[in-house]
C-alpha cells in the first residue's frame, strides 16, 4: 500500500492544500469539488511554482486515486480530460496525488506533479506543515538520531498516537500561544486531550530541531536537561511549594504559571475566567 494512503482522503486534501499554500501561496478556500475522490481549482494569475512560473489559467488538482482504479490514473495524463470540471482550456496544470509521479502521463501544457515522493519529500521540508497538520507525522518527518538519543520522549508510540489524532479547536488554540509566546502551559481536567496535545506537539517540534522531554515529576527536569546542582538548590523550594505530594498538582495554577512565565520572561494571559458560583 503506498505510504500516503495511511492518511486517508481527508487528511491527504488537507496535506495538497498546506503544500501548495507554503510552495506558491495558493490559498486553501479557493479549493473545490467533491469529497472522497477529488478537489480542484482554477487559478487566474502567473503562479510561480519550484522555480517555473505557470501561465494562467492554472488547474489545480488534487486526486485520490484507490487501489486499481487503472482507468482514472490514465485519465490524469489526458488532454481531453482538462475541460471536464471546466469549460476552459488550462495553460498550465498542478497535480497533487497519492502516486508516484512517474505513473501519470505527460500533458501537452506545462504540467508540475506533486506525486507520492514529492509530498513526502514536502512533509521533511515543512516544519510548520506538520504542526498544522499532525498526522503526517505517522508517515514521515523523522528525527535526527542525535536529538532521539538526547531526548526521552517515546518517538514512536506518539507516532502511533498521529494516526489517530485529530487536531481539535484545542489544539490550534495551544499551537497560536506557543508559536506567539515561545512557552506553553495546558491545564484542564483529566481525559481532556492535554497528554495528547502536548505529545504530538513535541513530536512536531522534535522532527524540526528540538529537544523534547516528558518529565511526570519534577525533579526529572533537572535530570533530563542536566541541570547543575546550585540551580536545583535555588528552585527546589519552588517546585516543592508549588505542588502537593505526590499528586504533583499545583496548589494554584493559574498563579504559579503567571509568576512561571514572569520569571522567564514572556507575557501571561488567561484564556478565561470562569464566573463564581452564587
Amino acid at each position: 500500500m503506498p505510504v500516503l494512503d495511511e492518511l486517508g482522503w481527508l487528511q491527504f486534501e488537507r496535506l495538497c492544500e498546506l503544500v501548495l499554500e507554503a510552495d506558491a501561496g495558493v490559498d486553501p478556500a479557493v479549493w473545490e469539488g467533491s469529497a472522497d475522490a477529488q478537489r480542484r481549482a482554477v487559478w487566474q494569475t502567473p503562479l510561480t511554482l519550484k522555480g517555473r512560473t505557470l501561465e494562467p489559467p492554472v488547474l489545480l488538482r488534487c486526486e485520490w486515486v484507490r487501489e486499481g482504479e487503472l482507468a482514472r490514473t490514465f485519465a490524469l495524463g489526458q488532454n481531453g480530460k482538462l475541460t471536464l470540471w471546466q469549460p476552459v482550456e488550462p495553460r498550465s496544470v498542478v497535480t497533487l496525488v497519492n502516486l508516484p509521479a512517474q505513473q501519470i502521463g505527460r500533458l501537452s501544457v506545462e504540467h508540475v506533479v506533486y506525486g507520492e515522493a514529492e509530498l513526502l519529500e514536502a512533509i521533511r521540508r515543512l516544519g510548520d506543515l506538520r504542526l498544522r497538520l499532525p498526522s503526517v507525522l505517522s508517515v514521515d518527518a523523522p528525527a535526527p538520531t542525535e536529538l532521539l538519543d538526547r531526548s526521552t520522549l517515546d518517538a514512536e508510540a506518539v507516532r502511533a498516537l498521529a494516526k489517530v489524532f485529530v487536531p481539535t479547536p484545542a489544539y490550534h488554540r495551544a499551537l497560536a500561544v506557543l508559536r506567539e509566546h515561545n512557552f506553553l502551559v495546558l491545564t484542564g481536567p483529566p481525559e481532556m486531550g492535554k497528554t495528547a496535545i502536548a505529545r504530538m506537539l513535541g513530536l512536531a517540534l522534535l522532527s524540526d530541531g528540538w529537544e523534547v522531554h516528558e518529565c511526570t515529576r519534577p525533579e526529572q527536569v533537572w535530570e533530563r536537561l542536566h541541570i547543575p546542582g546550585v540551580i536545583r538548590e535555588a528552585w527546589q523550594p519552588v517546585i516543592e511549594a508549588a505542588t502537593v505530594s505526590q499528586d504533583i498538582q499545583p496548589r494554584d495554577p493559574a498563579g504559579f504559571s503567571a509568576w512561571l512565565a514572569q520569571e522567564i520572561g514572556v507575557e501571561w494571559r488567561p484564556v478565561r475566567r470562569r464566573k463564581p458560583r452564587q
